[in-house]
């Protein structure tokens, strides 16, 4: 059987057209989701950048003027609280956001990009790695629900 298109994609479109940062955000996720495989680590900073964007709202006010815009941390923290409690999102934000100023701003890697590809051996205990990839999923999965919250609920959904 073919798949049936959402409901909520056409009001997606309109959304798009008044918000244009959600844009942005979504050009973020597609290409983490490019990355997510061979570089989860850099992937996860699209991830993250996708949701920043979403609670770091429009650059311009309805008057077309910029508007003071929150501090990157504080942004993805605004964009979980979207789908999340605060405390929720608080407790995800000191876990991931961490992990992805590392990647951004020193370059380092916390998957099996750091071991040039080469998987470890799984069997003698705890795999770093492993965990990473993990989180790595965890973080598409919230900015894919954060991404698809702020296109079916549209501006107010938008901080």
């Amino acid at each position: 059987k073919g798949r049936t298109v959402p409901a909520w994609l056409n009001q997606a479109w309109s959304t798009l057209d008044k918000l244009p940062h959600l844009e942005v955000a979504l050009g973020s996720f597609y290409e983490a989701i490019q990355l997510s495989v061979l570089h989860p680590s850099f992937a996860t900073v699209g991830f993250v950048a996708a949701v920043e964007c979403v609670g770091a709202g429009p650059a311009n006010n309805t008057a077309g003027k910029i508007k003071d815009r929150p501090h990157a941390r504080a942004a993805f923290s605004a964009g979980l609280q979207a789908v999340a409690s605060e405390d929720a999102a608080k407790k995800l934000t000191s876990v991931l956001y961490g992990r992805r100023s590392s990647t951004a701003h020193t370059g380092k890697l916390h998957a099996n990009e750091r071991r040039f590809g080469i998987w470890p051996n799984i069997y003698f205990g705890p795999n770093p790695s492993t965990e990473f990839y993990q989180e790595s999923s965890r973080m598409r999965q919230l900015s894919r629900i954060v991404l698809a919250n702020a296109l079916i609920k549209g501006p107010a959904a938008s901080c």
